[in-house]
């Protein structure tokens, strides 16, 4: 028996031509221009360049991911709480640290040894990955759960978004003076974005049913993009904003939706300097659950939970052709062998899982697919959590 799930999160590497992505407590990178595998674990039936050990991955799942802009270190956080830092040239785990709680935003500002994190309890910390006694240094709190985190261009500034409907723009490092707040959001906010090609512009999205545009030094709201004007009729309040991406490329802004099988571009505005105006709206094949650019521009969508008796891919791409606004899906067949991504795990998926896992989930369900004109027999596992990935174990018939 196999198990395949979804990405849930993506990452580009500073230096080179390849995107990370996410599933469970392991990652793979592929090459940004041809999909390919290049990195993955022993025991995996894809070929790639480079094999990590299977026990050097974590037993929990993996929050998420940041690279140094050297490329060389990359950063884990689990959630056991524990951030691993990995040495790029061999793939070793050159370093941990323990973090209070568990993170939800983590950034490299300028020193490639140092990190600064955000969490659940509502606190950025900064960590010294050089020196192995350094703890790590308290350097600004919410009075609620940190959800996104982001550092303008120059770096002296550290902008943060909290489930109380409040952005923070404090000055870094010196984090204890605040810069101003963006007060405008009525629900919590969930992801946050500074344009490479608008530098002074925050967009910022959550929980309302609007997409806000920030001059955020200033602390200043100079646009509010209504989503149902935007998505249309079709797709039914409530709205949340999984993630905002952008890139300086043509200058687009991504934005995808929680449960929403719809992905918005916006560009800057034709009329009015400082604003955004609906590029495109794109039917995507499912609900997503992550997006990134590439060095190139071209967009990378993961997908979430769905309907798995339609065989079809864990990742588009998406391009946009020089000179244009327009993003166009690349061919899907490279990545149709990411549709087989799989690892082995007892056949009694009760006794694999700890009672904290087992009691997530709600329902199984038999059934069979046809893939490449072979028949498979499917155990669909459903969580009964939101936003938790569906697991698909396949067995051949």
């Amino acid at each position: 028996m196999s198990l395949v799930v979804p990405f849930h999160a993506l990452a580009v590497h500073t230096q080179s031509r390849r995107i990370f992505a996410v599933f469970g407590s392991k990652f793979i990178a592929l090459d940004a221009d041809t999909a390919e595998c290049r990195l993955t674990y022993e025991g995996h039936s894809m070929a790639a360049d480079t094999k990590i050990p299977l026990d050097s991955f974590p037993s929990t799942n993996i929050r998420g991911l940041a690279f140094d802009k050297s490329g060389e270190k990359m950063v884990v956080a689990r959630d056991d709480k524990v951030l691993a830092c990995w040495s790029t040239s061999d793939w070793k785990v050159v370093a941990t640290r323990s973090a209070p709680k568990r993170v939800n935003a983590m950034i490299f500002p300028e020193d490639d040894a140092v990190m600064i994190l955000a969490d659940k309890f509502g606190d950025v910390y900064r960590h010294d990955f050089a020196s192995p006694s350094a703890k790590e240094r308290l350097l600004l709190g919410h009075v609620s759960m940190i959800t996104d985190m982001v550092l303008p261009q120059d770096r002296k500034f550290v902008i943060t978004a909290d489930r109380d409907e409040k952005i923070r723009v404090s000055k870094y490092p010196l984090t204890f003076s605040i810069q101003t707040f963006c007060l405008g959001h009525k629900e919590f906010v969930s992801s946050l974005n500074i344009p490479d090609f608008a530098p002074d512009r925050l967009i910022s999205g959550g929980g309302d049913p609007f997409i806000l545009v920030w001059d955020w030094l200033q602390g200043r709201r100079v646009q509010s993009l209504p989503l149902p004007e935007l998505i249309g009729s079709e797709a039914l309040a409530p709205y949340t904003v999984l993630s905002i991406k952008s890139h300086s490329k043509n200058s687009v802004v991504a934005i995808i939706f929680e449960k929403l099988n719809v992905m918005l571009i916006l560009k800057p505005s034709k009329n009015v300097v400082g604003e955004f105006e609906l590029a495109q709206k794109i039917p995507l094949e499912h609900d997503p659950l992550a997006i990134e650019f590439d060095h190139d521009g071209k967009l990378w969508v993961a997908y979430g939970p769905r309907d798995e008796r339609q065989n079809s891919s864990l990742l588009d791409v998406f391009e946009i052709p020089n000179g244009s606004h327009e993003v166009r899906k690349l061919h899907a067949f490279f990545f149709l062998s990411l549709y087989c991504i799989s690892f082995s795990v007892p056949h009694d998926l009760q006794q694999h899982y700890p009672k904290s896992s087992r009691r997530m989930l709600r329902s199984l369900e038999h059934t069979t697919t046809e893939t490449n004109g072979e028949k498979v027999s499917c155990l669909l596992v459903i969580p009964a959590r939101r936003n938790r990935s569906v697991f698909r174990s396949v067995r051949k018939g």
